[in-house]
């Protein structure tokens, strides 16, 4: 619904100026609930951070734990062989050697245990890595979803996107207003062109860049200048709805008009005061040289 018309019809507009204020308060809940959305999503994204470095510190001592236990598995299997060799030579008890090849065994096995655990906890760094990748794009997801709602917020303030004169209101305080409704117009008076539909018999020696001159109804007696900007690509008809088919039938030729936009010196003597969809009387020198490109 439109909570506030703050201007009025056919009056005159700063750019940026408020023109309309729709109800807002569905719009702010929205962005309240988007910004609730990314605050979880990025406390989701630290609460992982912190599981990653304790999972950083379990892989660390995991392979400490392996150092710890590759060293005693080699110290006792030097003394095992060392054992081995005394038995062989006499000097050494069998019950030494059993228990060389006890504890070497024994290590080994604490070894292979180590090891396992290391590539566990490994496994698991790489899941929270991957949750971690996941959270990321859902907060990427909830902040495009957050700009999203700033952006449908901003347009519950119209505003005058150029300097001008506003065109009759179409819409009042209280009303409801539809994504698409048209609820005004801004004309903007400072930057002003004439389209003149020439015949195309009349283009012959018409080049862009040539002087012109206009004469306005309204203002009789009164002359401004301008310049021709641009020639269209096609005659009026072509634009047309149903833009006519020659292809068939008899053939009556018409000759045709080809819109040719003229824009206005800046600072001319009507500046201002000339509104759209009056009637003018352009002439095209054709005598005069258009400018180098």
């Amino acid at each position: 619904y439109v909570r506030k018309v703050p201007v009025n019809d056919f009056e005159r507009v700063k750019a940026g100026e408020l023109l309309l204020e729709i109800e807002d308060d569905d719009y702010k809940a929205r962005v309240a609930q988007a910004e609730a959305d990314v605050a979880a999503a990025e406390a989701a994204i630290d609460n992982i951070k912190s599981r990653k470095a304790q999972q950083h510190a379990q892989v660390a001592d995991a392979e400490s734990a392996i150092a710890a236990t590759q060293a005693d598995v080699d110290r006792t299997r030097l003394e095992e062989i060392r054992q081995r060799d005394l038995v062989a030579s006499t000097y050494g008890t069998r019950q030494r050697l059993e228990q060389a090849t006890a504890d070497e065994k024994r290590f080994a096995a604490t070894l292979a245990r180590a090891r396992a655990d290391l590539e566990a906890q490994r496994r698991q760094m790489a899941v929270l890595d991957t949750q971690e990748l996941q959270l990321r794009a859902d907060l990427k997801a909830k902040q495009a979803l957050l700009a999203l709602a700033k952006i449908t917020l901003g347009y519950t303030r119209i505003e005058a996107p150029v300097t001008g004169r506003l065109g009759e209101r179409g819409v009042r305080e209280g009303q409801y207003v539809r994504p698409g409704v048209q609820v005004n117009s801004v004309v903007p008076l400072d930057t002003v062109w004439v389209v003149a539909n020439y015949k195309e018999t009349q283009l012959t020696n018409v080049k862009i860049g040539q002087r012109a001159s206009i004469t306005i109804d309204t203002f009789p007696g009164v002359e401004v200048t301008g310049y021709v900007q641009s020639i269209a690509p096609a005659s009026g008809s072509q634009f047309s709805l149903l833009p006519p088919d020659n292809a068939t039938g008899n053939f009556t030729k018409v000759v045709q008009r080809i819109p040719v936009k003229i824009v206005l010196d800046r600072g001319h003597a009507l500046s201002g005061q000339l509104l759209p969809g009056m009637s003018v009387i352009a002439t095209i020198h054709t005598d005069t040289t258009p400018p180098a490109p």
